[in-house]
């Protein structure tokens, strides 16, 4: 079986790409694939982050769900982006839902296709979101302010392309990329 991360170095920018069919969800393999990745791009000037297929990550493994958590649990992979001397660009489309989305924000910079998707569907099984200390909820209001993602949360909403979530005050990721 191949791996569901891979990363290709070229001209100081390092290309992490998630490969993980058919939704690329998070899974065991994928946060280790990530961790791995995450070594492999140190030192770059910075890391795009994308993923193939028609979606970035629609949330977790399901198959998953049923056994005893197996590590690196996915916020490893958060605080390892965050904290990451490279910064990560997330080039996001299709859907970017549960952990794709705490992914997303735990980037330094997002871009999204305009029809792009967002949520935290957890919450519409009695879930609180947050894989990371500091979860979804918390990355989303430091991204576009308190009110929005507590508003979302409460009506259990998803985000479309015509949405609240297009008033997120994210920095401009291509000038920050290339100054």
């Amino acid at each position: 079986m191949s791996k569901p991360v891979h990363v290709e170095i070229d001209a100081g920018l390092a290309w992490v790409t998630i490969d993980n069919a058919p939704v690329n969800a998070t899974s065991a393999a994928v946060s280790a694939g990530f961790l791995e990745a995450l070594d492999k791009v140190q030192g770059s000037d910075l890391a795009v982050l994308r993923s193939a297929g028609r979606t970035f990550v629609a949330g977790g493994d399901m198959t998953e769900s049923d056994a005893a958590p197996a590590e690196p649990h996915l916020p490893a992979v958060e605080n390892a982006i965050e904290q990451s001397e490279t910064s990560f660009l997330a080039i996001l489309h299709g859907k970017v839902l549960g952990g794709g989305f705490e992914i997303a924000l735990a980037s330094a910079y997002r871009i999204a296709k305009p029809d792009t998707w967002f949520g935290l569907p957890e919450v519409n099984v009695g879930l609180i979101p947050g894989a990371s200390e500091r979860g979804g909820p918390m990355h989303w209001a430091d991204a576009q302010g308190k009110s929005k993602p507590r508003q979302a949360l409460v009506q259990i909403e998803q985000a479309g392309p015509n949405s609240s979530i297009r008033e997120c005050r994210y920095q401009d990721a291509l000038e920050k990329a290339t100054s």
